[in-house]
């Protein structure tokens, strides 16, 4: 018996892909219990819209990910927020000043985080004192 997915299996997940691109982010946490091809579809679509939304801080997304997995960093803030609200109707609120809220567990992370941003990305730091907690 072969391993490789039928052209109707492929067919199929092609459809399902299709239909949860257009769900919220409720509708998506209750879909992928429907079967196994609608939990991969709504893995995916999670994935798809993440990547999206990060894309406008980074070039390189999935290196971002896989060195904040190594950290046990997260995203969080708006655009942690703007995932979950994707196809409500409170979507699309990110604007082009919006920014991205990075949490790592300590200074070591943050150090790999920070010149990852700067070596990697482009980033430069701003060395302007501020005061512990002022965040504007």
């Amino acid at each position: 018996m072969s391993t490789r997915p039928s052209t109707l299996a492929m067919a199929t997940l092609e459809v399902v892909q299709q239909i949860v691109r257009d769900l919220d982010g409720q509708q998506l946490v209750h879909m992928r219990i429907v079967s196994p091809t609608f939990e991969a579809a709504c893995r995916d679509e999670w994935k798809r819209r993440v990547h999206h939304l990060i894309q406008r801080y980074f070039v390189d997304v999935t290196g971002f990910f896989k060195l904040l997995g190594s950290v046990e960093g997260l995203v969080s803030g708006s655009v942690a927020l703007a995932v979950l609200l994707w196809g409500s109707d409170k979507d699309n609120f990110l604007t082009s000043s919006s920014d991205i809220d990075i949490y790592v567990p300590n200074e070591c992370a943050r150090d790999a985080i920070v010149v990852y941003l700067v070596r990697a990305e482009g980033y430069s730091i701003d060395n302007r004192a501020t005061v512990p907690g002022d965040y504007g």
